[in-house]
Formats: C-alpha cells, structure tokens, sequence
C-alpha cells in the first residue's frame, strides 16, 4: 500500500477496535509514524507493549478528543515534531441506544461531545495544517447508521448523520484544495462499544483487522463514502435502490426491541 508509506498519521479512540487496528495496519504498510491516541493512558501502555517491536514508529498519547485545546496542542505537536501531518482518522466514538423518550439530555450531549464534536474540534485543529502544507487526507468514522435509519439508535444515529454530511460537504470544498476526506461506514466490528454498552458483540461482527485492511484499501483511492465492509456495503446498496425493504427490516427490528423490552 505505497499511498501509507512513510506518512505521518494520527488516529483519536485507537487504543480498541477499528482505531487499533487501523493503526497496526498503517504500520505494516510502512508509515513512518503513526500516533495511537486515546483518553485511557492504561489501554495504549498495554498497545506499547505489544506494538513495541515498531519503535519510535509507533507514537502512544493520552487525549480526550471532547477538549477542544487538547486536540489542538496535539495537531500543533505533530506537526512541529514531523514537519507535517498525512492522515488524521478522527476515529473516537461511543455508542448509545435505547428508546429516545428515556434519552436525557445529559445523555444527548455526551454523544454528540464525543461523536461529532470531537471529530469538529479534529478537523479544526487540523485543516490548517494541511491547508498550509498543501496536502493531506482527512478520514472520519461515522456508521452504517450515519447513512439509514435506526430505531432504537437516535442519538448515536444523529451525530453520525451529522459525521457524514460533514465530511462528504468538507471533501467537495477541500478537494480542489489537495486535501482528500473520507467517511467510513461500519457496520458491526468486534470492539469494546458493545461491551460498555451492555451488549454482546454480535455474531456477524467482523474483526478489527478485516475492517482496516477494507477501509484502507478504499481510502487510498480516495473514495468519499466507504462502507465497511460487505454486509454494510450490501445494506447502503439496497438502500439506497429499495429503501423500502430496509426500512421494513428496521421497522421489523424495532417492533422485536419493543417486544423485548415489554416481556
């Protein structure tokens, strides 16, 4: 993947799941340096160690992407340090569910503080460096939620509608521009959102390495939208040609969810 050699890389939530293994990959495919970022300063020591063998290649900082200041100093930190930055993945996220008359606001703002502002303060802090440099590549993680309708998922739905329409808006404007943005789609991935949600990983997740080397080999032909990886290409595909069978199936799934929730 010579588009990943020897670039400079920051992922935000990378100590798990899809930013992990985002990050392993961009490693193996040769960047020269690539920045594992999290809130949790014990999840990335384990990553250290594990990732070790790649030295100073591989770059491990604790940062709370709803702190505005705090991803700015990292952008301007990068920067200084490598004398440019390729790739931001404005990878962080948490999840949220449950019917949405019960949703406070309290619960409305921690998603979308983390969701979409924290992928807002990424692209803040890092559109003028790029814009100065002349180049680089944006990548952003919505949903396959980000892209059709979820019952049950209102809040986290909304900040990834909201991640979407960002980032196909930002790369019409910036591609003129020589800066690329790109806005993956998962569908279910093995990673620990399930967990601190209350939930068991469902049986169709695809691992984090499967998720990565899809994404990466769409984000080096600069596709703007990218569903990851095939059930969730499948979904976008029949949804955007026959909506109306998707939202039945929504439909359909949001009914068993209120049956659930009844018994």
């Amino acid at each position: 993947m010579d588009y990943y050699q020897n670039k400079v890389c920051v992922i935000t939530g990378a100590s798990t799941g899809i930013g992990y293994g985002l990050g392993v990959k961009l490693l193996e495919y040769g960047a020269g340096r690539v920045y594992f970022t999290a809130r949790t300063q014990s999840k990335l020591d384990e990553d250290r160690e594990k990732l070790a063998a790649y030295g100073e290649r591989a770059q491990f900082l604790a940062v709370d992407v709803t702190d505005a200041q705090a991803v700015s100093a990292l952008m301007n930190q990068v920067a200084a340090d490598n004398g440019r930055i390729d790739f931001l993945f404005n990878n962080a996220g948490i999840g949220a569910g449950g019917p949405t008359e019960r949703a406070s606001l309290h619960a409305w703002e921690r998603v979308l503080n983390t969701d979409l502002w924290g992928v807002i303060y990424g692209v803040n802090a890092v559109l003028p460096i790029m814009l100065a440099q002349g180049f680089g590549h944006i990548v952003n993680t919505a949903s396959i939620q980000g892209l059709t309708p979820a019952p049950y998922q209102v809040l986290y739905s909304t900040a990834k509608h909201a991640v979407v329409g960002l980032s196909e808006s930002l790369r019409m404007e910036m591609l003129p521009r020589n800066i690329h943005v790109s806005v993956l789609c998962p569908g279910a991935v093995e990673s620990e959102i399930f967990h601190k949600g209350g939930n068991d990983t469902p049986k169709d997740a695809i691992t984090a390495e499967h998720a990565a080397v899809w994404a990466l080999e769409r984000i080096a032909r600069h596709q703007g939208i990218i569903p990851v990886a095939e059930a969730a290409q499948k979904l976008y595909d029949v949804y955007r040609t026959e909506p109306e069978r998707v939202e039945q199936t929504l439909m359909d799934f949001g009914a068993s969810i209120r049956g659930r929730k009844r018994d």
